[in-house]
């Protein structure tokens, strides 16, 4: 069962879990702006391999969601299966993460504006 989260590499499964941006997938994803894809853990250097082997994670699709240069997390989708995801995956990956940073766009620039009219 895969999971969308914001986590370092496979170490937690929780949201809200701060990222470690020095290391992991999760990590370079972070720094290159790019999707990146692990078609298995257990022969990929950028993973944290303990912690996918007690996951039971093989393969990972991590996208940062990032709105204009500023990251607000990562959306990750896990899977016990090697090879689980494709190309197309990356595409849909891309194209649902940039749906998400719309809506938490949208809904920052309402929740500003609702804000700003009890203010004043």
């Amino acid at each position: 069962m895969p999971y969308a989260q914001e986590m370092k590499s496979c170490a937690a499964l929780a949201l809200g879990v701060r990222l470690q941006t020095n290391a992991g997938i999760s990590a370079e994803a972070v720094r290159t702006g790019e999707v990146m894809l692990c078609h298995d853990a257990e022969r990929n250097p950028r993973v944290d391999l303990a912690s996918c082997r007690r996951l039971g994670v093989r393969s990972i699709l991590v996208s940062p969601l990032r709105h204009y240069r500023r990251t607000l997390g990562v959306f990750e989708v896990l899977s016990s299966s090697p090879c689980a995801f494709d190309e197309r995956d990356v595409a849909t990956m891309q194209l649902l993460s940039s749906m998400m940073v719309a809506a938490i766009s949208r809904i920052s620039s309402l929740h500003h504006a609702h804000l700003s009219r009890r203010a004043g």
